[in-house]
């Protein structure tokens, strides 16, 4: 179960990332200054991500015990990173827009801050493996 979630968390952090990156490159593959996201997307992933990682591991092993508390922190550095972005999104929907025009700058802001619990669910997946 914690093996499938950790997965599930990773496709969706790649989810919530190509949504992002996919309206930047222009005609030339160049970086625009801004892009128009789809909301429903990075709405959808950032709430699958919140939801994972809710079983009970106590009668578990230490390495499934430590992999989950790892994977519970990168979600923790995930919504930090998302969570003003998503919301914006959210507000968009509730207006009836189904898009959010996005800074190149917030875009970088944020690809950097998914290197954290990227890494971190990598980790857990490690720790589970062995």
């Amino acid at each position: 179960m914690l093996l499938g979630d950790l997965a599930a968390a990773v496709s969706e952090l790649n989810n919530y990332h190509w949504t992002l990156f996919e309206d930047f490159l222009d005609s030339r593959r160049m970086m625009k200054p801004s892009a128009v996201v789809r909301c429903q997307p990075i709405v959808g992933a950032h709430d699958h991500i919140l939801s994972l990682f809710s079983f009970d591991v106590s009668n578990s092993g230490p390495a499934v015990q430590n992999a989950r508390s790892v994977a519970i922190e990168a979600v923790r550095l995930f919504d930090l990173a998302a969570a003003d972005w998503t919301n914006s999104c959210r507000q968009a929907i509730v207006e009836g827009n189904e898009t959010n025009v996005i800074g190149r700058a917030k875009y970088e802001e944020m690809t950097k801050a998914f290197a954290a619990p990227d890494q971190l669910w990598n980790q857990a997946m490690r720790v589970l493996d062995e």
